[in-house]
């Protein structure tokens, strides 16, 4: 079994018009539910080249947290971010579109131990092209290093690849469970698994379970009413015959609550 990265580039047309074509999104939580408009407003997409790549979270006015791996090799001219969006083929004109100023990626990304460590990254928003104001979509990050959020209930969300392959043109939701570390090790390998770097969650509301997939990456995992991970890596295909059999594997956010807000400027 592979592990992999759920990073991936989806063909939304170009720039501005990419909303106009929602046949071309291939975008689904495995085993998800639409989830309600505004629901997760610091929920946002990740556009490379116009195109959906992964998903981020608003944690302030200027900040969007996302996975390491996203903004990898890229440029702040290749990627934007759109803020306040629902429905791919229904946008209304709602929406929120930002260039970007500035890429920060975790200076230790890719170094250490477990699979794919320190993948989180930071993207500063042009708020000078788009001067509107977003600090009330943010969300709290997780700070408490001494809570693991061991089997408590959280939700994910993004528009990641569906279980069919069929496109999804709303944003999709998952309730989970956040595994106790040494589930999560049981379920990865006790090489893969760092406790300080991950966190692994996994539906099972149903037999089939629920969890994050491709185009779902750098997306948000809430837990308690705060940002407690970002989506990094999991199975590779995400699940077997629509059913997930491994969780979903995310960045432990708090580990790198001074970092991100040292990195920003104190803005969290």
């Amino acid at each position: 079994m592979m592990l992999a990265l759920l990073c991936y580039v989806f063909a939304v047309a170009s720039a501005l018009n990419y909303l106009e074509d929602p046949n071309k999104i291939s975008s689904r939580i495995i085993n998800g539910a639409e989830a309600t408009p505004g629901e997760f407003p610091h929920q946002v997409t990740l556009l490379r080249n116009g195109y959906h790549m992964c998903g981020g979270s608003v944690i302030s006015n200027e900040w969007i947290l996302t996975a390491a791996h996203c903004v990898e090799g890229q440029t702040a001219s290749n990627l934007a971010i759109v803020a306040n969006l629902h429905s791919f083929s229904n946008p209304g004109s709602s929406y929120h579109y930002f260039y970007i100023s500035q890429i920060i990626m975790h200076p230790q990304y890719g170094v250490g131990s477990g699979a794919y460590p320190n993948d989180i990254a930071l993207i500063r928003l042009n708020k000078v092209s788009t001067p509107v104001d977003i600090s009330a979509m943010a969300i709290p990050i997780a700070k408490d290093l001494n809570d693991k959020f061991a089997n408590a209930q959280c939700v994910i969300s993004g528009w990641g690849v569906t279980e069919s392959g069929s496109g999804s043109n709303v944003l999709l939701k998952a309730d989970v469970r956040a595994y106790p570390h040494t589930e999560c090790r049981t379920a990865w390998g006790t090489n893969n698994i760092v406790e300080s770097a991950h966190l692994c969650v996994k539906g099972e509301s149903t037999a089939a379970g629920s969890g994050s997939c491709n185009g779902d990456s750098g997306g948000p995992l809430v837990c308690k009413n705060v940002l407690a991970g970002v989506t990094s890596w999991g199975r590779s295909g995400c699940h077997v015959g629509g059913t997930v059999t491994h969780p979903s594997v995310y960045a432990r956010v708090s580990t790198y609550a001074s970092w991100i807000a040292t990195t920003c400027g104190g803005c969290v």
